[in-house]
């Protein structure tokens, strides 16, 4: 059976949407059985899809520093974490940002 990894695309700067779907799919096919992941593959497309998000970059340009100068292995689960931590970041400034504008004095008319 071919696997078709590509069906998901990261698209309109979604970087959340992206990653919930690009995890139903993996997850789907793996609890019908249909498939066993090839770790090499899932990296390579999922790197070719976050990459497109300009808050990787700067992760994954220390990702593959580590690749190239540290001899570490190419890694789905470090990628995935990556995501992870950035969507959390996001979620967290989210939150902030929302409390301080709760917070700001109103200028009151003279």
């Amino acid at each position: 059976m071919r696997i078709h990894l590509k069906k998901v695309k990261y698209k309109n700067n979604n970087l959340a949407q992206f990653d919930h779907e690009w995890n139903t799919m993996v997850n789907n096919l793996m609890l019908n059985g249909r498939w066993k992941p090839d770790m090499d593959m899932l990296e390579a497309v999922y790197r070719q899809e976050i990459q497109q998000d300009y808050s990787m970059k700067e992760l994954l340009a220390s990702y593959d520093r580590g690749i190239r100068y540290d001899g570490k292995k190419k890694s789905y689960e470090q990628l995935q974490e990556f995501v992870q931590v950035e969507l959390d970041t996001r979620e967290q400034n989210k939150i902030r940002q929302s409390a301080l504008e709760r917070r700001e004095p109103r200028a009151t008319p003279a």
